[in-house]
């Protein structure tokens, strides 16, 4: 998907994101406030958006409540149990 996005080959998208390795984790994924903000930020002094309030956008209570214990990569995310 992100190869058609991007309009790049499939192999420079997979060494892209796979290199160097666990150059994309999978057991942090709870949203930060002052990471939303900052993109927000971005957004606004670009005019992309009308304000930074990020206050209905981040909700971080479906992240907090996933059990990190077993998530070692993408594949062991998308097997169904």
């Amino acid at each position: 998907m992100a190869a058609r996005y991007w309009n790049q080959s499939k192999d420079l998208v997979r060494y892209a994101l796979t290199q160097p390795k666990k150059r994309i984790v999978f057991n942090q994924y709870i949203p930060k406030q002052e990471e939303m903000l900052y993109l927000a930020d971005l957004m606004l002094k670009y005019d992309l958006i009308e304000d930074n309030n990020i206050g209905a956008l981040v909700d971080d209570r479906f992240a907090k409540s996933v059990k990190p214990d077993n998530i070692k990569d993408i594949n062991s995310i998308l097997i169904n149990n």
